[in-house]
């Protein structure tokens, strides 16, 4: 299985969230990946999303679409994603503007690329001896270098 930065971010209790569209209705489109607000008059910078190109959004409230994507590029009323989508419309949806360091992005990419090792430890206390074998997964492996990031608490 691999690893995603959405199973990352969930470890951490932060998603570094930087700005909050509430409930808005959205068209999702799959075969272009993109996010069209469902109404005409209303546009991106009405309802205070100021995204980017490489930029991450989070959306919660759909039915299909719920998860992280990665901005490609934007328009005055739609969002084009990297990530497949599937065709879906969506009432009162929550989009949130993602504001990830960069530095924790590289740290997610060499998670991604880590392979476990073998973590068997072995004691010998004159004619006793002990084996014990403590699981290792790529969060222990990275925890050091992930609590800088890490929220305590709950949502």
């Amino acid at each position: 299985m691999a690893l995603i930065l959405e199973e990352v971010l969930a470890y951490l209790n932060n998603y570094f969230v930087d700005g909050f569209a509430p409930n808005i209705y959205v068209t999702f489109t799959a075969v272009d990946k993109k996010i069209t607000l469902s109404t005409e008059d209303e546009t991106l910078d009405n309802i205070g999303v100021e995204l980017e190109a490489a930029q991450y959004l989070r959306i919660e409230g759909s039915k299909l679409n719920d998860g992280i994507f990665k901005v490609d590029s934007v328009g005055t009323n739609y969002i084009v994603v990297e990530e497949t989508l599937i065709d879906e419309e969506a009432d009162y949806i929550n989009l949130y503007e993602l504001a990830i360091p960069q530095k924790l992005l590289s740290l997610v990419t060499e998670m991604i690329a880590w392979s476990g090792t073998n973590n068997v430890k072995s004691e010998r206390l004159g004619p006793h001896s002990i084996t014990y074998d403590k699981p290792v997964t790529v969060f222990t492996s990275f925890e050091s270098r992930l609590k800088r990031w890490r929220k305590v608490g709950f949502r």
